[in-house]
């Protein structure tokens, strides 16, 4: 038998469950606006992608009342059709929920060049042709297993650059191990 596809829904939620509520972590960087000011994130959402959808710098108190609603349409407009528009993935690949997590925890281009990377593409972090074959050459279940094995190695990388970054290894490693089992 096999098993069912996965909605759009059950992706955005697994993500939610990883990125959690609000937080204003001083050794993230990612916590400050363009003004420089420490106002945090909430479900994954940064303030700078907060200030690209709402057109503005957003506040501490804003980033606070985020709604949950809200990151949803983001995560749909900045992450998920994307995947689909421009590498041709979709819910049924089982890698999907885990480029999907991957472009919210590293960016959109963060999670196209770790996809490079995994499928022996050309490394440049953009979604064009070569990207695309290089996905259509490689088995979905594989990828997945290589998604994984590519972000641990890539949050090596990151703690090793920025060491006050340590303190989130292990939460970052157990958070791509869950898209093990799928």
């Amino acid at each position: 038998m096999s098993e069912p596809k996965r909605s759009k829904v059950d992706v955005v939620e697994k993500v939610l469950q990883h990125e959690g509520g609000y937080q204003n972590n001083k050794a993230d960087a990612a916590n400050k606006n363009s003004k420089g000011e420490w106002v945090g994130t909430k479900y994954g959402i940064t303030p700078a992608v907060y200030e690209e959808h709402f057109g503005k710098a957003p506040t501490q108190q804003d980033m606070r009342t985020l709604k949950r609603e809200d990151a949803k349409k983001i995560y749909e407009e900045r992450y998920v059709k994307p995947i689909k528009n421009n590498l041709g993935v979709d819910e049924s690949n089982p890698a999907f929920p885990q480029m999907v997590d991957m472009a919210v925890n590293h960016g959109y281009s963060g999670m196209v060049a770790m996809l490079q990377r995994a499928t022996g593409a050309t490394v440049d972090g953009k979604a064009g042709p070569q990207t695309r074959q290089a996905l259509e050459s490689v088995d979905p279940m594989q990828l997945n297993q290589a998604l994984v094995s590519t972000r641990i190695q890539e949050y090596d990388r990151i703690t090793k650059a920025r060491p006050e970054t340590s303190a989130f290894l292990e939460g970052w490693i157990n958070r791509a191990q869950s898209f093990l089992d799928g």
